[in-house]
């Protein structure tokens, strides 16, 4: 076979095998294929392209080996144009072709963007809490290469927060969200989330005036809650202190304060 018969074949790894691809694979590639438009984002087509890889498992083909033979099937467009234009029997791993699909579809500056998106994370005016953490993890898988742990990550997205939101987190976690590690954090926002998604469920769509309305509603008792969470704990530590200890002076009949770290010393109260 020739170059020119070779590059009709399309892309051809260096080493390429051979296995029968099940109808639910090729069928599940094909339902969600990319086309490198701009509405596409490449990190969730190859989230969505593992998922599929894992529907089949050939006999004595590696993972990288079978991405490679797959992953054509998966394109479309221009993006099928671009792995038909690469050299054949210049790929070997899967790795290789891996980045020089991001170095073509996610270059540097798309990965600031999206990056960006994570570190200056807004919740819209009338957007729910559930919403806005469900966008949040999007925009995690959309640079998943995004190198901010998990401390990090909760920081900006609570920073990012409507301060009505923020406080009620706050209250939820016992006076303020800086008290959680990253996995408490994680673990309370999911539950806020979820329930306050069954509360809109079961009472059907709201309109925006009426979600903020109720978002005000809920921020007073927040705040009320709050101050009383730490007027309570205030109570508690004035409660727990030492009361001064008086006397008398029976022939000036003058009360005396005596200090607690020196009995030595004392104050007049007239």
């Amino acid at each position: 076979m020739n170059d020119g018969e070779i590059a009709n074949l399309g892309f051809q790894p260096a080493n390429p095998v051979s296995f029968d691809i099940k109808n639910l694979v090729l069928n599940a590639l094909k339902e969600n294929q990319y086309s490198g438009a701009e509405s596409q984002c490449p990190n969730l087509h190859l989230a969505h392209f593992y998922e599929v890889c894992c529907y089949t498992d050939p006999p004595n083909v590696t993972e990288s080996d079978k991405r490679l033979r797959l992953f054509k099937f998966s394109l479309t467009g221009r993006a099928k144009d671009w792995l038909g234009t690469l050299p054949p029997n210049t790929i070997n791993t899967w790795q290789e072709l891996e980045v020089k699909f991001l170095a073509r579809f996610f270059p540097i500056h798309k990965y600031l963007e999206k990056r960006q998106d994570i570190t200056n994370f807004e919740q819209g005016n009338s957007e729910s809490l559930y919403d806005a953490w469900e966008r949040f993890k999007l925009c995690l898988k959309k640079c998943p290469k995004h190198k901010l742990d998990d401390h990090a990550q909760m920081q900006h997205f609570t920073q990012g927060l409507r301060a009505q939101t923020r406080m009620l987190l706050n209250v939820s976690a016992g006076g303020s969200m800086r008290n959680k590690d990253a996995s408490e954090a994680k673990e309370l926002i999911d539950a806020m989330a979820q329930n306050e998604y069954r509360v809109q469920t079961d009472r059907g769509a709201k309109k925006n005036s009426g979600m903020m309305e109720l978002d005000t509603q809920n921020a007073i008792l927040a705040q009320n809650t709050l101050m009383n969470t730490q007027m309570a704990a205030m109570l508690k530590h004035f409660a727990s202190a030492s009361p001064p200890q008086m006397s008398v002076d029976c022939q000036s009949g003058k009360w005396t304060s005596l200090s607690s770290s020196n009995n030595s010393h004392s104050t007049e109260i007239e």
